[in-house]
């Protein structure tokens, strides 16, 4: 997925609704408040310039009081810790676990790790 960004003070500041409506959008907001307070992540409000360009670019609606952005950093954080949570032992309480497996990483947003069965396919 590809999220909009600004660059503010040399650091990439993402839109945080659309990572909520994309990449969180299996999670209530409550489990994202939750990881939010844990983490000690704190989201800023984009300026009124920054607001207008999301606006045109059809990232928000026209009638969007305001939006959040968050540093990439934190949402990396926060993806890693939620989509760990959510999936975290689904293969490794079972039958799979003897198996062959490659431990393999996605490089894209939210780098999650996981195992990839070969003999499974």
């Amino acid at each position: 997925e590809r999220i909009t960004c600004f660059i503010v003070g040399g650091e990439k500041r993402l839109c945080l609704p659309e990572i909520l409506n994309t990449v969180l959008k299996d999670f209530s907001l409550q489990e994202i408040n939750s990881a939010c307070e844990k983490l000690h992540i704190y989201c800023s409000r984009c300026t009124n310039d920054q607001l207008d360009v999301l606006k045109i670019t059809q990232v928000l609606p026209f009638n969007a009081p305001s939006c959040g952005l968050i540093t990439q950093t934190d949402a990396e954080r926060l993806c890693a810790i939620l989509l760990q949570q959510r999936f975290k032992g689904h293969l490794w309480s079972n039958q799979f676990e003897r198996l062959y497996s490659i431990k393999v990483q996605h490089k894209c947003f939210g780098k999650c790790c996981g195992l990839l069965y070969p003999t499974l396919y």
